[in-house]
């Protein structure tokens, strides 16, 4: 909802999100920010959803990265670091 308004410039450098979400699914609040801004905002997924069928979808739609709990919070810090260094 934070974003709907924002400018390109106002984007967050990453956004990492559950895959249930109380008023939507990650997978639609993926493909809302990609459709709605032109800049490529990383997308991690973080979540308890695990089936092989889930993490494809995911990853299908554009996730940079989909991380199943219980997770490993120095590999995520990584992760988180490796993809902020590379914009």
């Amino acid at each position: 909802e934070a974003m709907k308004n924002s400018s390109e410039n106002g984007l967050p450098s990453l956004v990492i999100a559950e895959r249930k979400l109380p008023e939507m699914d990650g997978i639609v609040l993926l493909d809302r920010l990609k459709k709605q801004f032109k800049k490529k905002i990383p997308f991690f997924f973080l979540t308890v959803y695990s089936s092989d069928q889930d993490i494809s979808e995911g990853l299908s739609h554009g996730a940079l990265e989909y991380i199943v709990k219980p997770f490993n919070m120095k590999i995520l810090t990584e992760k988180i670091l490796a993809t902020l260094e590379g914009q």
